[in-house]
């Protein structure tokens, strides 16, 4: 992976006045920080099945906030995650949906220098299953904005993993900024090891 994200830094470093290009290597950037981090957080692991949950979202949303740019002066960053262990096979399209929920609401939901809050819980629900909420308070989609319409490559992707890949549910709000609750379960998948 580490090679991979060489060659697009390489490609970006071609094109500096490109904004699609340096756009889209860091959109790339950052999915592969999310795969990676979860591989290291598995090889650190005591056990090579599964890895804390907790811990992984407690780096991962930092560190892609500050690969999108975010200030800490401007937007604060609030987690509440319970520590689950979970498969590797959980975790990986967990950060990738996070990736792309924490992305897209770092380049919509603050223009300019519009302050506000990014909130990301997860917890086992009574049912059993894992609850991820992902909120933010801010400026929110235009009203009657419908998020299961759109076609963008962003949330094309977290449906797609969330729906498919996880076997979970999605549901997104737009008042007083945007949230998402995915519900799935963490019993899909096999130890190997």
């Amino acid at each position: 992976m580490a090679v991979i994200q060489s060659m697009l830094l390489l490609r970006a470093a071609k094109s500096p006045d490109n904004a699609g290009v340096q756009h889209l290597v860091q959109e790339t950037d950052n999915r592969i920080q999310a795969i990676a981090l979860v591989h290291e957080k598995l090889y650190q692991s005591q056990d090579l099945s599964k890895i804390d949950i907790r811990e992984y979202i407690s780096e991962l949303a930092p560190l892609i906030g500050h690969n999108c740019g975010m200030s800490s002066e401007n937007i604060s960053l609030s987690l509440d995650i319970e520590p689950v262990a979970v498969l590797l096979d959980t975790a990986l399209p967990c950060g990738l949906v996070l990736t792309e929920l924490l992305s897209n609401a770092l380049k919509y939901a603050f223009p300019g220098e519009h302050a506000g809050e990014i909130r990301i819980a997860l917890r086992r629900n009574d049912s059993g299953n894992l609850e991820l909420v992902f909120a933010d308070n801010g400026v929110g989609g235009p009203p009657k904005f419908d998020f299961n319409a759109q076609t963008t490559f962003g949330l094309t992707t977290i449906r797609a993993l969330v729906e498919h890949q996880m076997q979970g549910t999605i549901t997104f709000e737009n008042a007083h900024g945007v949230r998402c609750t995915i519900t799935f379960p963490d019993t899909l998948y096999t130890e190997r090891v």
